[in-house]
């Protein structure tokens, strides 16, 4: 039965728009205005909106963002944002109040909107007050963790430092060169430039050596699939595991990453350790950790209490792709009552399914399912929706079958085999390229083994951990790594920590005034980065530290020589 509502109702309701609060803006200014720099960049607005808002097609939504008053650098101040969305409101509640009073609803027949039939996309609105509310999906954080709302990459160091990381491509300098040597010398700070190579043979000493447990087989084994998912701004999502002892115990983890594509056979996927009190991530556990055999292992030992495992990856191979393919994959082949969808569609759907069926049976369940439709639209999906699937695609004792999963895909094509655009978005969520390559996910399988205890291990959703996971990667630089004096500035230090896989570079700022450096390893040789240059400029603020840049090599097969040159620079 199809629900209605009448024009005067709708009148009303349209009509209770509140009044725009100049708090709400900021806020939700600040969540499209990552970088803090107090303007929205075209490219930063056009993310959220695609993400956050109703689906729309690329001429959709270039109509719409030509409405904005962009500078000639394509970007606009907080103070027009707020200005454009107060014009909207008190149009919209101008309309409303003439579309609804007395003399307008005499002369009117009552009308009806009817309620479209339940959809699996159910797009949200964008509005000002759900762009205040956007959040990353990670855990409140202890002062242990303390982050600036503006600046949000940080860690947990000594005397509640928070990190922060702000990079820029380019950034003008009047600032002069000066070539590093091993040989003391004096330096001024306006002409700070130190130059260092750090061959493949020069590793940290604090690298460990790790072998498995003798007794490992005697242990308690838990093992969990996952999945890497590319996000923007070289972000990921993935499951995170929660991980309850009982008693104290010795813990070995290793993780494997176990892609669909041979490029991302070599991605350097690790996991952080945190401790977990009511369900907030309180403080970042340092562990023994090293590559052994294609797997990354942790050797600790934990006190009885509840833990927080969270898989990472510096983003030098497993990132967003910079461009779509040129060539397009056929979703539909045939016409009119013969058309049916590519065998090249079915291979595709046959490997997402297979990413997220974490328990291997060959099912989906609702946590499994839930984990598919946020990826594909950027939501959770409610309990309502999974009915629906349930009852209209086949199912065996409650799960979502193969077969059924590929028939709402099927489905979604065939209802318009002209007009696959809606399909597509789905399939680019889920982590397919124009060709139907997977090239943006990355499956892996998890084994954590308790000696002492069974260890309760619970799954959670897809979220994306950036802030915390780069706070971790900085405290485990500067825990881990060496450091050296930036000029003459004792408390402005550059750190690097280098294994078999990965170098990461930090800069560490204990002064009182914000700093800047530009961190240049353009001379390096058979190096990758996670930022796709090898040059960046880190701004730090006052007792920061922040991560500056991660290095892998290009060839895993040759031998890389790293040559790091930084300067201070301009704010």
């Amino acid at each position: 039965q199809l629900e209605s509502v009448t024009f005067d109702e709708f009148c009303d309701y349209a009509g209770q728009e509140r009044d725009i609060d100049e708090n709400l803006l900021l806020r939700a200014f600040e969540q499209v205005d990552p970088n803090g720099d107090g303007f929205i960049e075209r490219d930063e607005l056009e993310r959220v909106v695609l993400k956050f808002g109703e689906r729309m097609t690329q001429s959709e939504l270039k109509q719409l963002l030509e409405d904005f008053p962009y500078d000639d650098k394509g970007r606009f101040p907080f103070e027009e944002f707020c200005r454009k969305f107060a014009d909207i409101v008190e149009e919209c509640q101008s309309i409303t109040k003439q579309a609804s009073s007395p003399n307008n609803r005499k002369d009117r027949k009552n009308l009806s909107v009817k309620q479209p039939k339940k959809s699996l996309r159910s797009p949200n609105r964008l509005s000002i007050s759900s762009l205040a509310s956007i959040q990353e999906q990670k855990p409140p954080e202890s002062p242990t963790l303390k982050t600036s709302p503006r600046f949000p990459s940080t860690a947990s160091l000594p005397r509640e430092r928070s990190l922060s990381i702000t990079r820029k491509e380019s950034t003008t300098s009047t600032h002069r060169k000066e070539s590093f040597s091993s040989t003391p010398r004096k330096q001024s700070i306006s002409s700070t430039h130190r130059k260092e190579s750090i061959s493949s043979a020069k590793k940290s000493s604090s690298q460990t050596k790790l072998s498995e447990p003798k007794n490992l087989k005697t242990w308690h084994n838990t093992v969990k699939r996952g999945c890497l998912y590319a996000n923007d701004r070289c972000k990921f999502s993935s499951q995170q595991y929660k991980l309850d002892l009982a008693t104290a115990s010795a813990v070995w983890i290793t993780i494997c990453p176990k892609p669909i594509v041979k490029e991302l056979a070599n991605t350097d996927l690790e996991l952080f350790i945190f401790k977990e009190e009511d369900n907030e991530i309180k403080e970042y556990i340092p562990s023994q950790n090293a590559y052994s055999k294609g797997k990354y292992c942790i050797k600790t030992d934990l006190r009885s209490g509840k833990y927080r495992l969270i898989p990472f990856t510096s983003g030098c191979i497993f990132k967003q792709r910079t461009e779509e393919s040129k060539s397009v994959a056929k979703l539909v082949k045939g016409s009119g009552e013969s058309a049916e969808i590519a065998q090249g569609l079915i291979d595709a759907l046959h490997h997402s399914f297979d990413a997220f069926d974490l328990d291997g049976n060959d099912l989906l369940c609702f946590e499994e399912f839930n984990n598919y439709y946020i990826r594909a639209n950027d939501e959770d999906c409610d309990l309502e929706t999974w009915g629906h699937v349930t009852e209209s695609y086949e199912t065996k004792d409650g799960e979502l079958t193969r077969n059924g999963f590929i028939t709402i895909h099927e489905q979604e094509a065939l209802d318009n085999p002209d007009d696959v655009a809606e399909l597509w978005l789905t399939l680019h969520g889920i982590g397919l390229n124009n060709s139907l390559i997977p090239d943006e996910i990355c499956p892996f399988i998890v084994e954590i083994s308790t000696e002492d205890c069974e260890g309760h291990i619970e799954t959670t959703p897809i979220r994306e951990n950036a802030d915390i996971l780069d706070r971790a990667v900085c405290a485990n630089v500067i825990a881990k790594g060496s450091s050296k004096a930036i000029g003459d500035l004792k408390d402005l230090q550059l750190w690097t920590y280098q294994t078999d896989l990965r170098t990461s570079i930090a800069v560490l700022n204990q002064m009182k005034n914000p700093m800047a450096v530009k961190i240049d390893c353009s001379e390096s040789q058979n190096c990758i980065s996670n930022i796709d240059d090898l040059r960046c400029t880190v701004k730090i603020k006052p007792e920061e530290a922040t991560v500056g840049i991660h290095l892998m090599k290009e060839n895993p097969t040759k031998d890389w020589n790293i040559i790091c040159n930084e300067e201070l620079d301009q704010l």
